[in-house]
């Protein structure tokens, strides 16, 4: 007995030992820089010193040595494609992390593909691990030797593009009348963001709204704020606005007499943004990239307005967003697509989505022979019943006394719709 006794302390004392030594490893961990990394390149493709780079960053990223908030269980390369002339790389790679945590996820750029990885797994891998990112680098040759100078996301690699800087020194900017048929409503006036509750008798001003709102990545405003992308009412007012950190949801809940923020992520642009409030919580749709003049969007809710969630979404839902909305944090209906809107609605929270054919508006179609209403605008929920707006797009040209005609389609499952009526544009310019 004695003998088992000391046989335990001791194997104790050797688990305590390790333990220890295991944490005083984790605490000298530093975690290996991209920028300033240098790769022999002598006889080699940027291409192939890209692929060797990451190889070696991944590889570091692995093993015991690596505290968990860090650590990589598994990693490939999916893709390198050479940007330009001057260096620029793309990097595509999915990645199995030892544990699901923010830390991971924010320093490799992550995104969670869940079931929708199937066909990328890495093998013997649960779908529930994957996730995947992309960065840009760039790399400076000299003497065999190239050093990677920059990394950044792609849709940085976009903005300071010659395309989007010829655009940043046009910058122009559209002026809007205030919606008077309407109680609560916004006002932008003389660079400030304002909302009302009794018809613009009162106005109340948004803190740092009109920069953060309005201001668009080419340096001018967007004043236009389509509906579904706010919510106002008495109690709680909410706007999505974009800084140099990230995206916030700028929020009231007594009418203006205070404002709060909530910083959803460090990522996120202005173009379309889409807000919803249920019973389940919050959930917010915008921008985090862009490719080849195509923008791509992500979901994130929060229960509590401190913490945010990205959710997993089907690709090619998030890509070119016109409409989303959120009737709990289960059933949401998306609407994408850059010439024509596809319907898409999904009852498990985005793990899977079901492509819905968009209703005709028969009336139109009577009088016209085609129907003209092919770009969701809108979806919203009024005393019980499921609405969606749908307009022309840009390239529309049916009219009413010069008001752009748009339809209203009605649902009581929020799948199923039917045609009500023709509506104008109510958002005029100002004067």
């Amino acid at each position: 007995m004695k003998r088992l006794a000391v046989s335990l302390l001791g194997l104790v004392g050797a688990v305590l030992l390790c333990a220890a030594w295991t944490e005083f490893r984790w605490r000298q961990f530093e975690s290996p820089a991209a920028v300033g990394a240098e790769i022999a390149s002598v006889g080699k493709s940027e291409a192939e010193v890209c692929r060797e780079w990451f190889t070696d960053y991944a590889d570091a990223l692995g093993g015991m040595n690596v505290p968990y908030d860090y650590r990589i269980r598994k990693a490939r390369l999916d893709e390198v494609e050479v940007l330009d002339e001057n260096g620029y790389v793309q990097l595509n790679y999915t990645i199995v992390p030892a544990c699901v945590n923010s830390k991971m996820i924010q320093n490799l750029e992550l995104v969670f593909l869940g079931s929708k990885g199937a066909d990328k797994t890495l093998s013997g891998t649960a779908d529930r691990f994957i996730y995947q990112g992309q960065m840009v680098v760039r790399l400076e040759e000299s003497d065999g030797i190239s050093t990677i100078t920059e990394k950044m996301r792609p849709v940085e690699y976009q903005i300071q593009s010659p395309e989007f800087q010829k655009e940043v020194r046009k910058p122009q900017t559209e002026h809007f009348a205030m919606q008077t048929d309407r109680e609560e409503t916004y006002y932008i006036r003389d660079g400030g963001l304002f909302v009302t509750y009794d018809a613009g008798e009162s106005f109340v001003e948004v803190p740092d709204g009109y920069e953060k709102v309005c201001g668009k990545p080419n340096g001018g405003y967007d004043e236009r704020l389509e509906d579904g992308s706010y919510l106002i009412s008495p109690d709680f007012t909410a706007f999505l606005g974009f800084d140099s950190e990230g995206t916030v949801l700028i929020y009231s809940e007594d009418q203006g007499t205070s404002w709060n923020e909530s910083r959803i992520t460090n990522r996120g642009y202005k173009a379309n943004t889409f807000l919803s409030r249920n019973e389940g919580g919050y959930a917010a749709v915008f921008a985090v990239d862009r490719a080849l003049g195509n923008d791509y969007y992500g979901t994130w809710m929060s229960d509590d307005l401190k913490t945010w969630t990205l959710i997993s979404t089907e690709d090619q839902v998030m890509s070119n967003v016109s409409a989303a909305f959120w009737a709990d944090d289960q059933t949401g209906c998306y609407a994408a697509g850059q010439e024509q809107s596809v319907f898409y609605r999904t009852t498990d929270r985005g793990t899977t989505f079901r492509e819905i054919p968009l209703p005709q508006a028969t009336e139109a179609v009577e009088k016209l022979g085609f129907n003209p209403f092919d770009q969701v605008e809108r979806f919203y929920i009024e005393d019980g019943m499921w609405y969606m707006v749908i307009g022309q797009g840009e390239d529309g040209d049916y009219a009413d006394n010069g008001q752009m005609i748009k339809a209203l389609f009605s649902s009581e499952d929020g799948e199923h719709f039917t045609f009500e009526k023709e509506i104008t544009e109510t958002l005029q310019e100002a004067g």
